[in-house]
């Protein structure tokens, strides 16, 4: 006779392979979950990345003749100076004349500077210093590059 306690056959819990594979299956959604929102986001953060970059492009134009206008105005003072200190036009117009042709030195200067860098120099001397082009001998050890 059964007593008031026993509801029948204890139930066998499942398989601890069917519940590992469940548990796998589970993280195996959530990362595709956590994917597919990190997707979304990168799609819509791009959007807002390429709409800012557009306002600054506009922004861009708008700063490049503003900043030749504030140019002329600095390099016009001391020249109006010199013309109201002189009384000479002409040594007004020449000092206008040395401050734009010294800036445009400067500009030169570093343009020259700057062109020697994209013949990639540092590596072509290493790669002559590898295959021994020009010295007669292959192989020898690379020269250190400087700093």
């Amino acid at each position: 006779m059964s007593g008031a306690g026993d509801a029948g056959p204890p139930e066998s819990p499942a398989p601890a392979g069917a519940r590992e594979q469940a548990e796998w299956l589970q993280l195996l959604q959530l990362t595709a979950d956590t994917g597919s929102d990190l997707g979304q986001l990168l799609v819509l953060e791009l959007r807002l990345a390429l709409a800012s970059l557009g306002r600054m492009l506009l922004l861009a134009l708008a700063f490049l003749p503003l900043l030749l206008l504030a140019w002329l105005g600095l390099t016009l003072l001391p020249a109006v100076l010199l013309y109201q200190h002189s009384g000479s036009p002409a040594l007004g117009v020449l000092l206008f004349l040395a401050i734009q042709l010294m800036a445009l030195g400067g500009i030169a200067m570093a343009w020259l500077r700057y062109r020697k860098g994209l013949g990639l120099p540092r590596t072509r001397r290493q790669w002559r210093a590898f295959t021994g082009e020009g010295t007669g001998e292959g192989g020898g050890e690379p020269e250190v590059a400087e700093p």
